[in-house]
């Protein structure tokens, strides 16, 4: 299962989806800060007219200049723009470790899905073998001049009835194996190039698993991706406002540089005149009709449904942590009750078997045990799995299902 989860975290393509919206969001924070820090533009040109519209002066001219611009005010829109990208790229980032987690539960549950649907198979050939070893059986009886015809056709019966049952099973089990490669991301032409196109080893194996609401909340409200990506996503729409609110106040900045041309007043373009410049400038759209306003409406009103986004999120946590709680629970009184049912089941059959071999008892009892032991041993099958997949549930919903060291933190973009 390790090697099916590492796999799946490389080629999934809801992760490699988030990993790009992640680079997107790195760029968009490089773009924000740019604006903070100086722009160094260079700009040259060249001109000719001709020479009967111009007098006194040279008909060809060039120019060279190199500019530095700085920001120094602008109502903060700038800083607030960087802590919103900023902001985009942390939620970014939680979301793709959310979608890691869902991965992993995903792949955790089809893995217990495939043990499932093996598991079953074996059971219904087990079921199969007996019963052509009953008909078997009754028919060197009926050679032996011991048995009947009648008991032959009633093994003939169960038989034929079992095998559909088992082709079912197979077929399952092969839908299941394409699931998985499906989210492993494996190409189709490999899916469906054999039987089993994905091979799995492992058991169902069930160890004790503590379980606390409140604990399981608790953790839920501070470890689940999801909700850290809410909140962010928040402190992004508190700077988107701000940005807004900025277009109130003026922009000013500051530019200085280097210019260098050739002289206008003759015609050797070698004549070079150089100089430097500075200047400030500014701009306040003291009446911008409305757009200004606008902006800071649509800001308030992003703000507020990023608030009730997170706050519906929080509420579905709680209803996910009860419902994987309550099935753990379910599962776990299931799984107790259809390990004492296999028990039983087990017993019913030996000892219906003895009776028919004494003359004590009927074929039809036979039978009849042995669908109650196959139908107990797949329901406890079932109950093993529910029981799995209810711990992986509970631990995605809980934010538990994998983590994440500093490494992951300092490297994810």
């Amino acid at each position: 299962m390790v090697e099916a989860v590492e796999l799946a975290l490389r080629q999934s393509p809801s992760i490699l989806n988030q990993i790009e919206e992640i680079k997107r969001n790195q760029g968009l924070v490089l773009q924000a800060r740019a604006a903070l820090i100086p722009q160094v533009q260079g700009t040259a040109g060249y001109s000719q007219q001709e020479p009967t519209i111009v007098e006194n002066i040279a008909n060809e001219s060039w120019s060279l200049q190199i500019t530095i611009t700085q920001l120094l005010w602008d109502g903060g829109a700038a800083l607030a723009n960087r802590r919103e990208a900023k902001s985009n790229e942390e939620a970014a980032y939680y979301t793709l470790r959310d979608a890691i987690d869902n991965v992993v539960d995903t792949v955790r549950t089809q893995f217990y899905r495939i043990i499932l649907d093996r598991a079953l198979v074996e059971v219904q050939e087990e079921a199969v073998n007996l019963l052509k070893s009953e008909v078997d059986d009754q028919q060197g009886r009926v050679d032996a001049g011991t048995g009947t015809r009648f008991y032959v056709l009633q093994a003939q019966t169960q038989l034929q009835n079992q095998l559909p049952v088992l082709i079912t099973a197979q077929k399952n089990y092969l839908l299941a194996q394409a699931t998985l490669a499906k989210i492993l991301g494996i190409p189709a032409g490999r899916q469906y190039s054999s039987e089993e196109p994905l091979p799995l080893s492992g058991a169902l194996e069930v160890e004790p698993f503590q379980i606390d609401f409140e604990k399981a909340l608790a953790i839920a409200r501070v470890r689940r991706p999801l909700l850290k990506a809410d909140r962010e996503k928040i402190a992004a729409a508190v700077a988107n406002r701000s940005a807004a609110r900025a277009g109130f106040q003026p922009s000013v900045s500051a530019n200085t540089g280097l210019q260098s041309e050739s002289n206008f007043r003759g015609n050797d373009l070698r004549d070079v005149v150089n100089g430097w410049q500075f200047g400030v400038s500014g701009q306040w759209n003291i009446l911008d009709a409305g757009t200004t306003y606008g902006k800071v409406k649509a800001a308030n009103s992003q703000l507020e449904e990023a608030r009730i986004t997170s706050n519906d999120a929080e509420r579905q946590v709680e209803v996910d942590v009860f419902t994987a709680v309550s099935n753990l629970h379910r599962a776990k009184e299931n799984m107790i009750a259809a390990q004492k049912g296999v028990e039983v089941s087990l017993r019913s059959f030996s000892e219906a078997y003895q009776r028919r071999t004494e003359g004590k008892g009927s074929q039809l009892d036979v039978f009849d045990a042995r669908n109650q032991l196959t139908l107990a041993r797949s329901t406890f099958l079932r109950s093993e799995y529910q029981y799995l997949s209810g711990i992986a549930q509970y631990q995605y919903v809980t934010g538990t299902e994998t983590t994440y060291n500093g490494d992951f933190d300092r490297t994810h973009h």
